[in-house]
């Protein structure tokens, strides 16, 4: 599919991080389109600040007011999390804490021009592990609640080994403390101190606060949206900000290749350079592309078009991955553990303290562990 000319449509979504692009004004039908995949891949605000704001007749004047909706509710939820993320600072910085903000919340106090134009779930904090209880401490002071989070399955979560805690809510606020930014099962390796040594500080409300050098920033984008796109689970914002991130910084090819050898990130490094321009010095498309699970680009063009794959499909090739990254005895108790996790996890999952209640799913995971052996015995490739 190299090569495949992609739509007008897709030509806005993949480009509308830069303002200065010139483009043909687009019909009625491919407005309501743009309005659509663009709200679903949280461009929608980016593209009414970049374009409507400015009167761009490129897209239907009468269209304008509705993407200035997005913006104003991206705006809103972002203001409650900035004011947020203020006061912990503030009491981070009187504990003498040390933080780095990471992945959206960084990119928006580092790289957006206007706090409307990149909508967020979640304001994820990177801090050391000695400081979780004083930071646990501060939160609870604060008035933020720490929710208990459950995996799809007690195995998987174990095997992972994820050092994501679980989040903190308050008044729409969710906050997610790590300790790591990788997962045991990540190629990527990084050592936590040498992060915040070469942390840098950027200004943002008259207040420093630190995030990834270019280089580590490109790296953890990386490795971001090459779990969730194998997963199936992206958005195409994500894309966007990692060519217009590295397009406005220096950054150390070399060692970002270095770290990001796994395929599932060389693919993402192929449609950032073949669909978005980016040059990157050392990177071949043959490093790439096939990887014998799934078409990578025809995956690709499913997202610009707001098509989901199939979900058997998914489902066969992630639990096609699972099973080859365990041997012997894990295998079992991969399938098991689909089949028959224990009663803890499942009150997590279902989200109930009740023995009965949560003994009454278990035939709904007898039912989704026998669709997904199915899946893998019989799941076909996707076209």
């Amino acid at each position: 599919m190299t090569g495949v000319e992609i739509s007008d449509v897709s030509r806005w979504l993949v480009n509308c991080h830069r303002p200065e692009m010139h483009f043909e004004p687009i019909s009625e039908p491919d407005a309501h389109k743009l309005l659509e995949i663009s709200a679903h891949h949280g461009l929608a605000s980016l593209l009414y600040y970049n374009f409507c704001k400015q009167n761009c007749i490129a897209i239907p004047i009468y269209f304008h007011p509705i993407f200035r909706e997005q913006y104003l509710k991206t705006f809103s939820q972002n203001s409650r999390s900035i004011r947020a993320l203020h006061t912990i600072n503030e009491r981070f910085s009187d504990q003498k804490i040390e933080f780095i903000v990471l992945k959206g919340m960084a990119l928006l106090i580092s790289l957006y021009r206007d706090i409307g134009t990149r909508p967020m779930s979640d304001i994820d904090i990177l801090i050391r592990a000695e400081d979780v209880t004083a930071v646990s401490a501060i939160f609870e002071s604060l008035g933020f609640q720490q929710r208990t989070i459950a995996g799809k399955s007690d195995f998987i979560t174990k095997l992972h080994e994820s050092h994501q805690l679980d989040p903190w809510i308050a008044d729409g606020v969710r906050i997610e403390l790590h300790t790591h930014i990788y997962n045991s099962n990540d190629p990527v390796r990084g050592n936590i101190e040498q992060y915040f040594n070469s942390a840098r500080s950027v200004a943002f409300e008259d207040r420093q606060y630190k995030v990834f050098e270019p280089s580590d920033m490109v790296t953890h984008l990386l490795s971001h949206l090459g779990r969730h796109f194998f997963y199936g689970h992206i958005r195409i914002h994500w894309f966007n900000e990692i060519a217009w991130f590295a397009s406005e910084n220096d950054i150390d090819w070399e060692k970002v290749l270095a770290a990001s050898s796994d395929r599932r990130y060389l693919n993402i490094i192929f449609l950032l350079q073949h669909y978005y321009g980016m040059v990157i010095p050392g990177f071949s498309a043959s490093d790439s592309l096939k990887d014998g699970t799934f078409d990578l680009e025809q995956v690709f063009f499913s997202f610009l078009s707001d098509r989901v794959e199939p979900v058997y499909v998914r489902k066969n090739r992630v639990f096609r991955y699972k099973l080859n990254t365990v041997k012997g005895r894990s295998r079992w108790k991969l399938i098991v553990g689909e089949f028959f996790p224990d009663l803890s996890f499942m009150k997590q999952r279902y989200n109930t303290k009740s023995t009965f209640s949560a003994v009454l799913h278990y035939p709904v995971r007898w039912c989704v562990g026998f669709y997904r052996l199915l899946a893998l015995l019989f799941g076909r490739s996707y076209r």
